[in-house]
Parts: structure tokens; sequence; C-alpha cells
């Protein structure tokens, strides 16, 4: 899968309004926003989208599932969306616990 070609078509066709919250990263910024060393929006493999509503997002996140994206994170907590490489599979986040 080649994933950026992938994620622009999931953006481009997402009937839904979102915001692209980040995408590719530098190591400068990845360290500013608390991202891990090892972050998949370092080489452009990982993109956060966030939502109006909880409903666009659980939309969002069963179109992802549905075009087979191997690593889903979804946060309830602020309507966020993170898809990337895997091997996360999905993972919800119900509460500020990260």
């Amino acid at each position: 899968m080649n994933l950026s070609v992938s994620l622009y078509n999931f953006c481009d066709t997402l009937p839904i309004a979102f915001n692209v919250e980040r995408w590719r990263s530098t190591p400068i910024h990845n360290a500013r926003v608390g991202g891990v060393p090892i972050s998949k929006h370092l080489t452009g493999e990982a993109i956060d989208l966030s939502f109006d509503t909880v409903d666009d997002l659980h939309k969002a996140a069963a179109e992802a599932y549905r075009q087979e994206f191997p690593g889903i994170e979804v946060d309830l907590t602020n309507n966020h969306l993170h898809i990337d490489t895997g091997p996360r599979i999905w993972r919800v986040v119900k509460q500020a616990d990260h």
C-alpha cells in the first residue's frame, strides 16, 4: 500500500468536513508536539484528522477500517482520528489517557 497516495485519496473522497491537523513532520516539530522519536509522521506514513462531531469521527473511522488502513486510533476526547501504517489496529481513547 502506498500510504501517501492512499491517505490523499481517503481525504479527497471523504464526504465529511474535517481538518488535517498533522501529516508529515520534521523531527523538530515532532518533538515540539510530543511525538515519539519513531513517529510515522516523520516519514509521511501517518495523518491526524479532526472532526466537528463524534458522528463524523465514527463515519471516518469506519471508512478508514473499510479501506483497510492498518493503524487506526480514534480519540473521543477531541474527535480526532489518527491513521498510519500500523501495526496498531483499533485504539479508542475515551478520556485523556495519552
